[in-house]
């Protein structure tokens, strides 16, 4: 707006420039897959997701406490209409709970209820919250974000003119790649909890027609007015948990989240949930999908040159969701006082990147697998991997031969075929 734009022709100029990055993005989607997995081996893709998981269970247990926004203020946080401050008991302990009933559904329940022990704990904690209240006898849940909701709500119901601002285009490009990089990871632990055979032609297209979607996805959002998305991580945990990655399940929750973001009553009561009850399945969500990467990484071993690089990039990944500002708190990156708009895009974009523990860590991997040479271990666990699929192709081979069990006879009687 410092050149005389008007906030609608801002943002829709930023709107321009996230459609740019969005086409950008889709052109890793048609590198072919052997180039991918060269690009991302496995372990690196299990090195993002493990970075992604570890730094998420940060935002769960501050969810878990009460909400980031009230950490070391001393003031309340807000929930419902508790205002205790962060880190209360009884914040803690409406978490805790949910994380017990995970628990016991786990120990007592049958196959069906631990498939859908994630939406049992939260109705029950949601249960909980609304009928007890704190110390100061106020509740946990509040009705006024569901009272305010309009009953019906449309696409688009503001429209902006999309244009282009070119210093935003760098920046947004670097935070493409990034977004690549986790999806690239999502993706993988995905396909790996869905077991798809890594390194498989189903395999490739997967990740392939995950990293296309995730770009499209984004261009639509522009087109829709609102900001891009990416791949959500907290489902790497719940497809692992409840061994559910049927895509009639996915078209299912779709289906769902468009009907709740149109009836605006609906949505406003999911969004009402209360942080700490929340908080409590993220942190569990969240530090399974750090598990996940742990698998994904150690899918078909590690070798010493792996080792190193995983060591360096997580000494950068993991120092930094540990101490966010250690790499930006200094001067020596001002943007501010930086006069020419594209430069202080770019070096905004290398601030926000630099304070993003798993962003770090896997741009420096992916220069360091660049760079470094393989070795004789490099080449030795390769050509293990290829024996491997090639061996896990026949036995899908055979057991998709061998599933055509029946078959009939001339005179109708079915009798069983020998594969």
């Amino acid at each position: 707006m410092n050149e005389g734009k008007s906030f609608d022709e801002a943002y829709g100029s930023l709107l321009g420039v996230f459609m740019v990055g969005a086409i950008f993005q889709s052109g890793f989607s048609f590198i072919p897959g052997p180039y991918l997995r060269r690009i991302f081996p496995t372990w690196l893709a299990g090195l993002g997701v493990f970075l992604i998981g570890i730094s998420l269970v940060g935002v769960g247990v501050q969810q878990w406490s009460g909400g980031d926004g009230c950490r070391g203020t001393g003031e309340g946080c807000g929930v419902g209409e508790s205002k205790l401050p962060f880190g209360s008991g009884e914040y803690l302990g409406l978490g805790f709970f949910v994380m017990v009933c995970l628990i016991l559904i786990e120990l007592f329940g049958s196959p069906f209820l631990r498939s859908c022990s994630i939406a049992f704990a939260l109705l029950l904690g949601y249960l909980v919250a609304g009928v007890t209240r704190d110390r100061n006898g106020d509740k946990y849940t509040s009705m006024d974000s569901v009272q305010d909701a309009p009953g019906i709500l449309f696409l688009w119901t503001k429209t902006f003119p999309i244009g282009f601002y070119a210093p935003a285009l760098l920046p947004t490009l670097i935070a493409y790649v990034v977004s690549t990089v986790e999806t690239y990871g999502d993706t993988t632990a995905t396909a790996e909890a869905s077991g798809v055979i890594p390194n498989s032609k189903e395999h490739d297209e997967a990740i392939q027609g995950g990293l296309l979607g995730d770009s499209v996805n984004s261009f639509i959002s522009a087109l829709g007015m609102v900001l891009p998305s990416t791949t959500l991580s907290q489902n790497i945990g719940i497809i692992s948990l409840t061994k559910v990655a049927a895509r009639d399940a996915g078209f299912a929750c779709a289906f769902w989240m468009l009907l709740y973001g149109i009836l605006g009553k609906f949505g406003a009561f999911f969004t009402s949930m209360p942080l700490p009850v929340l908080g409590g399945v993220s942190s569990f969500l969240f530090a399974n999908i750090a598990v996940s990467g742990i698998k994904v990484m150690t899918t078909h071993g590690i070798t010493r040159r792996s080792r190193f690089i995983i060591a360096i990039a997580g000494a950068f990944g993991l120092g930094t969701i540990i101490v966010p500002d250690w790499f930006t708190s200094g001067n020596f990156l001002d943007c501010p006082s930086i006069d020419n708009n594209f430069t202080r895009g770019v070096c905004d974009a290398v601030i926000i990147t630099l304070s993003t523990g798993y962003a770090v860590g896997c741009l420096v991997a992916l220069v360091l697998n660049g760079v470094l040479p393989s070795d004789d271990e490099d080449d030795v666990v390769m050509e293990a991997q290829a024996e491997d699929e090639e061996e896990d192709m026949v036995e899908k081979g055979e057991h998709d031969d061998s599933s055509k069990k029946l078959s009939t006879s001339d005179d109708g009687v079915e009798q069983e075929e020998t594969a």
